[in-house]
């Protein structure tokens, strides 16, 4: 029985001293902290001069270098453990190029970074060739006039004379746009062009003279046996067809926005509102969405004011000074592009 209960107190100590040994090495050990991991940015598209910024977020993120990023974007900031941002403004087109994103987190090395990898494409801004000024003659195809450029991706038209159509040369790769058609209608038209890149970089708005003139007959040969005969009239100069009318109230008060109607009286009408706002000493412009109107149809069209455009009326009309808007219609119709006479509102409060 002694023995034994010897044997009982001797295992038992060992066991402790296991125990205190075992804790000690314990305590030394740190706990590994968790690699870094990324939430994978989307493929970028930027412009060359305009300024971007791009938010990466993960977890973990106490480092964060990155390559291949296109030139003039070279700010890397950390905002938290889970954010950092790059940004700057691009300098040079380029095309897709990868970007590779390396992060590590406090432990840093020996731990292996973790990367991720995202496409980065700079768009250069579109350019126009100016055309010369252009002069055509009604119920006459107009010789095709090529309008060539850098990144063309669209090329809209504003006062193209009716019955001319711009649209894309097939294979050009963004590079050229031709005008064709036959115009309809007589008329002296500034056209203006501006050009939008894929990644919605406009270009600077080109003008040029566009004039068209009324068809002439051929002179009549008399035979000397007959009597002359009284010189025909010229012909007339042909009247262009109105694609509707604008209408409005004389007088609107001052809100959110102002409005005007339009009645389509051919096959179709895509109607843009101008107006110019003069409010005392103060002008600016705004326009509304383009609107899609069927034949016989009258709808109301609205232009929305910003904030400090409806703060500008208001002072305006606080000093007891004037405020008018004068208000005209661009149209796109099935005779044609017709820009319509300025109706003057007046803003009341």
């Amino acid at each position: 029985m002694l023995d034994l209960l010897h044997r009982t107190r001797k295992t038992a100590c060992a066991s402790l001293l296991a125990c205190v040994v075992l804790g000690a090495f314990g305590a030394g050990v740190a706990h590994a902290e968790e690699l870094p991991s990324f939430t994978k940015p989307v493929d970028e598209t930027s412009i060359v001069g305009k300024h971007v910024v791009l938010t990466v977020t993960g977890t973990h993120l106490a480092t964060l270098t990155a390559q291949g990023l296109p030139a003039g974007v070279e700010t890397i900031t950390k905002e938290t453990e889970e954010t950092w941002t790059i940004s700057g403004t691009p300098t040079t087109a380029q095309p897709a190029t990868t970007v590779t994103l390396e992060a590590k987190n406090k432990q840093g090395e020996p731990v292996s970074p973790v990367t991720t990898e995202f496409k980065w494409t700079v768009e250069a801004l579109p350019t126009i060739g100016e055309p010369p000024s252009q002069a055509s003659t009604v119920g006459k195809a107009i010789t095709p006039l090529g309008i060539k450029g850098t990144n063309l991706s669209q090329l809209t038209p504003e006062m193209l004379p009716a019955g001319l159509e711009l649209k894309p040369v097939p294979g050009a790769e963004e590079s050229e746009w031709i005008v064709t058609g036959i115009p309809t209608t007589v008329q002296t038209a500034i056209v203006t062009l501006q050009a939008e890149n894929k990644a919605g970089g406009r270009s600077a708005p080109l003008t040029f003279k566009w004039t068209v003139t009324a068809a002439q007959e051929p002179p009549k040969i008399e035979t000397p046996s007959k009597p002359a005969e009284t010189p025909s009239k010229p012909p007339e100069t042909p009247k262009a067809v109105s694609a509707g009318r604008l209408g409005t109230m004389p007088t609107q008060k001052q809100g959110r926005e102002l409005w005007a109607s339009f009645l389509c009286e051919v096959a179709s009408c895509k109607v843009e509102v101008m107006a110019t706002i003069t409010a005392g000493k103060t002008k600016f412009k705004l326009h509304s969405a383009r609107t899609a109107i069927a034949q016989g149809k009258k709808v109301r069209i609205a232009l929305k004011l910003t904030k400090k455009q409806r703060a500008l009326i208001t002072a305006a009309l606080k000093k007891r000074k004037k405020v008018t808007a004068a208000m005209s219609a661009s149209i796109d119709s099935s005779v044609g592009r017709q820009v319509t006479k300025a109706l003057v509102v007046t803003v009341k409060r």
